[in-house]
């Protein structure tokens, strides 16, 4: 397995990489020590910085970054469609 750089189109259920994953969609938990990139998440995505386009559930992470957010950021710096702000961020 390589712990560089994975690609997927879409996971379900438990997702754990040490560096950098991304792909289009996860459904449930995505864990990682770096980097989440994603265009969809619904569930929870862990790491120090989450990047998606869409999030319906919760970001953790020193930096988050949601487009279309529903749900909550919790970090040092989160970014939404409405607003940046530091330590805990939402949207409805």
């Amino acid at each position: 397995m390589n712990t560089n750089r994975i690609n997927c189109k879409n996971v379900f259920l438990l997702f754990f990489f040490v560096n950098f994953s991304m792909g289009k969609q996860v459904n449930g938990l995505s864990v990682n020590l770096l980097w989440n990139l994603y265009k969809k998440i619904n569930g929870i995505s862990l790491g120090m910085v989450n990047q998606t386009a869409r999030t319906h559930g919760l970001q953790i992470g020193l930096f988050n970054k949601g487009a279309k957010l529903r749900g909550f950021q919790l970090g040092l710096c989160n970014a939404n469609e409405k607003r940046s702000m530091p330590f805990i961020n939402w949207s409805f």
